[in-house]
Formats: C-alpha cells, sequence, structure tokens
C-alpha cells in the first residue's frame, strides 16, 4: 500500500511539472513573440493565454482520472474507448462553440500602426487590372481554392487534445512498466532468498540424517575380556588417562575405564550431542548446566575445565541448543 501511494506520488509530481511549464513558458512565448515583433510586453497578456490553457488541461485531468484507469490498470478497451470519444466529443463541442470574431485592437495598437504600409483593409478599392489589383475571379464568380482543406484553428486544438491524450497513456504504461519491473526483482530476490533457505535446511536435514545414521543405537567397549554396550545417552563426560579413557555415567559411580582414545570416542558419538572442552574432557551437552570462561558445571555438581583452544566451538554448541 504504501508503495502504491509512493509511486502515485511519483505521477501527480510529473504531472505537476509538465503542466507547471505548460502554464509558465506557452504564455511567455507567446508574450516574447509579440514583442519581438515591436508590441509592448505587459504581463496581463501572459494571464490573457491562461483560459486558452485550461481546456487542455481539463481535458488530460479527467481522461487521467477516468479514462486511463479502465485501459491500463483494468484492461477494459470497449470502456476506454467510449469514455474518450465522449471527452474528445465535448472537448470539440467547446472549441467549437467558444469560436470568436477578430478581437478587437489594443489600446496603443493605432499608435504603433501609423507610419506602416497600409494593410489590405485600409486600401481603397481599385479597378480589376490595374497595376497590384488583384485578378478578376474565374468563371462562376468564385475565385480558385487549393486541392487541400486548410485546417482551422478549431481542428488543430483537437489534435492537441488527442496528442496529450497519447501522452498520458505513454506517461502511464512507462510508470507501470517500471512498477512490474521492480515487482520482477522483489519477487526474484524472494524466490533467491527462499532457494537458499531451502538449502540450508536441506543440508541441516542432511547433516542430522546422516549422523542419526552414524551412529549406533549403543557402543561396544572390551572390559576385562568383556564386552560391554553402553547406550550414547548414558555417558556424562569422558576423561582421558594417557592410553586409558574414563567414562563416566549416568546412573554409575564408579567409571567404566577402557583401553580407548577421546578422539576415537568424540568420533563416534553423535554431532551435536557431545563436545570436547579440553584436550582431555569430552562431556554430554544435555548436561551442561553452567558454563564460564574457564570451566562448565554439569548436573550434579562436576566442575570440569575448558580450554582456549575448544571455547569458541562449546560456546557455539551451547548457543545452538
Amino acid at each position: 500500500m504504501k508503495r502504491l501511494e509512493a509511486e502515485t506520488k511519483q505521477e501527480v509530481v510529473i504531472y505537476g511539472i509538465l503542466w507547471g511549464l505548460v502554464f509558465l513558458l506557452v504564455p511567455a512565448v507567446m508574450s516574447w513573440q509579440g514583442h519581438s515583433e515591436g508590441m509592448p510586453f505587459r504581463v496581463g497578456d501572459m494571464l490573457r493565454v491562461w483560459p486558452g490553457i485550461l481546456p487542455f488541461f481539463f481535458l488530460f485531468l479527467t481522461h487521467d482520472l477516468l479514462a486511463a484507469p479502465l485501459l491500463v490498470k483494468k484492461g477494459k478497451v470497449g470502456a476506454y474507448a467510449v469514455v474518450t470519444v465522449v471527452l474528445l466529443f465535448l472537448f470539440g463541442g467547446y472549441v467549437w462553440t467558444g469560436r470568436r470574431g477578430p478581437e478587437p485592437m489594443r489600446p496603443g495598437m493605432a499608435q504603433f500602426r501609423e507610419g506602416l504600409p497600409p494593410m489590405d483593409g485600409d486600401r481603397p478599392p481599385m479597378a480589376w487590372g490595374a497595376e497590384g489589383a488583384m485578378p478578376p475571379p474565374p468563371e462562376g464568380g468564385r475565385p480558385a481554392q487549393g486541392r487541400g482543406m486548410p485546417v482551422t484553428p478549431e481542428v488543430m486544438k483537437i489534435l492537441l487534445g488527442m496528442l496529450l491524450l497519447g501522452a498520458n497513456l505513454g506517461v502511464k504504461y512507462y510508470l507501470k512498466s517500471l512498477r512490474g519491473e521492480r515487482k520482477m526483482q522483489a519477487l526474484k530476490a524472494e524466490s533467491l532468498n527462499r532457494e537458499q533457505e531451502t538449502q540450508v535446511l536441506r543440508e541441516r536435514v542432511a547433516a542430522m540424517q546422516t549422523a542419526t545414521a552414524a551412529v549406533p543405537e549403543t557402543l561396544a567397549f572390551k572390559v576385562d575380556y568383556k564386552t560391554v554396550r553402553i547406550e550414547p545417552d548414558r555417558i556424562r563426560y569422558a576423561e582421558s588417562m594417557s592410553e586409558y579413557l574414563k567414562i563416566w555415567l549416568t546412573d554409575a559411580e564408579d567409571p567404566l575405564v577402557i583401553l580407548y582414545s577421546l578422539k576415537r570416542l568424540s568420533e563416534q558419538l553423535p554431532a551435536g550431542r557431545f563436545q570436547r572442552i579440553h584436550r582431555s574432557y569430552l562431556v554430554n551437552l544435555s548436561l551442561v548446566r553452567e558454563f564460564t570462561r574457564t570451566s562448565v558445571i554439569l548436573e550434579g555438581g562436576v566442575t570440569l575445565p575448558v580450554s582456549d583452544l575448544y571455547r569458541p566451538a562449546l560456546r557455539e554448541a551451547l548457543g545452538n541448543r
């Protein structure tokens, strides 16, 4: 919704700038032309041009608010054509009914024309065939006319109005294409993020499946010429003592002493559930109750040292739990 409001404001700003230039530049150009021809410059003359611009502005505004949305937003070609024809008909009717005769001469124009050669309207009638006179009309009593029909100012105004409607549609379709491009880029970015999230989830699931498949339900150790099986969850922590290994269990007071290495045991235990905290210690993360910079405290109050080498990995493992 906020993005739509921003785009509407952008369109209003574009139209405001364009029409502001029209209301300022057109009167200025016309006044400059009159001044270049020797006519005095007056600010009031610029303001008299605005009533001639207002019909074009209202035609543009009505088309922008009523007709253009039917085609650009809703795709209703027939309804747009009907509304546009009605608008042009009303505009054309206003243009033709508003025709006026020649404007009265402004005060001061009589003095301005003094000294100029006489115009056609000031010349006395001349006989046919006299020097400088018009040739006699052909048979039929009417002067010959050109092949093409002259374009009247009213027709030019209607054509200019149609050009404005086309420009309005062009701006709307341009802004629509920009909105579509932004939306496409947003969808691509969202799709890429979802693909990345999906890939991360797949990797996690694959890692969990691999870890689950690689970890046996029980671990088998040789103790006093017999095999002892232990579930991984029963291990509280393990302590390395040279070539031997002490495994402390949750349901036994005495440790299990076996000829084993701490590294080999850590490779057989499920990842994410056990973590080495020292070159000589491995703990069950689910039993850790406190973690400081130099030690961890397990359930039952057992305190074990934490070395600088394994501290970052331990912090990360406990943070993910």
